[in-house]
């Protein structure tokens, strides 16, 4: 079941970053793929008996993950300030 859910989180992301051309749901797309596979991770320790292990695995990708995103995050609002929009295709140049 966990296995399930975690597959089809993923495709979910996978759909957001395949179809979006704002910088921000492209950003929420990959979330969903990081944390699904975080789910998936612990839904294979469960199955295999390595609760803990996973548990801080999991812990310590969601982090990562949302330091990442702070950083993304914060790089498209200036980007939205220079350029007054957050499509990728238009902020293919970042100088000042």
């Amino acid at each position: 079941m966990w296995l399930m859910a975690g597959a089809a989180l993923f495709s979910i992301g996978l759909g957001l970053v395949l179809t979006r051309r704002n910088a921000v749901a492209l950003l929420v797309g990959v979330e969903m793929m990081i944390n699904a596979a975080g789910l998936n991770f612990v839904g294979h320790a469960v199955r295999n008996g390595a609760h803990d292990e996973a548990t801080v695995a999991v812990l310590y990708v969601m982090v990562l993950a949302a330091a990442s995103a702070a950083v993304a995050l914060a790089v498209v609002l200036h980007a939205y300030r220079i350029r007054r929009t957050s499509e990728p295709d238009q902020l293919q140049q970042l100088k000042g």
